[in-house]
């Protein structure tokens, strides 16, 4: 394993909730703007953005076989905010009163495009495909070890185009 990071800050969203929340319930997160080496940072302006994610599926026959990809519509922003974060440690944050559904939590920082996002769940669902996750990439290489100064052939496949 290799860290890898596009930016110098990062931002994490912790749910207050395990697995799926009843219709009703509160949906408490913890919100945290990080440094690199994971230092909490003093963060404002953040726009928070509390989404309803509708889930169609798009079934096709090919090469002999049924199948399908998952099409995700957003609704309009059900819930926006700005919220400041602290350098002392997370930030609390909470929605009431959700009705069944999928959702998403989107938080960014437009001072720098630093963005993050977290989905969950009100009431019984189905789950899409964990192997049709756009942000998970299949990683790999052309052997199994390599030594200094030896030249890699890596193969990155993102599960859309």
């Amino acid at each position: 394993t290799l860290p890898y990071r596009l930016q110098d800050i990062n931002l994490g969203i912790k749910k207050g909730f395990q697995d799926d929340l009843a219709p009703g319930q509160d949906a408490s997160f913890e919100l945290i703007a990080l440094t690199a080496d994971g230092q909490a940072l003093a963060s404002s302006g953040l726009r928070v953005e509390l989404v309803r994610e509708n889930y169609d599926y798009f079934w096709y026959y090919a090469d002999a076989r049924w199948d399908y990809k998952l099409i995700i519509r957003d609704s309009a922003p059900l819930h926006t905010r700005q919220l400041d974060l602290s350098a002392t440690g997370p930030t609390a944050l909470r929605f009431s009163g959700l009705d069944w559904g999928n959702y998403r939590l989107d938080v960014q920082d437009p001072s720098n495009g630093v963005a993050s996002s977290l989905r969950f769940n009100v009431g019984w669902y189905s789950a899409p495909s964990e192997d049709d996750a756009p942000d998970k990439l299949r990683i790999t290489l052309d052997r199994p070890d390599y030594r200094p100064g030896d030249t890699a052939q890596v193969r990155i496949e993102a599960p859309f185009a």
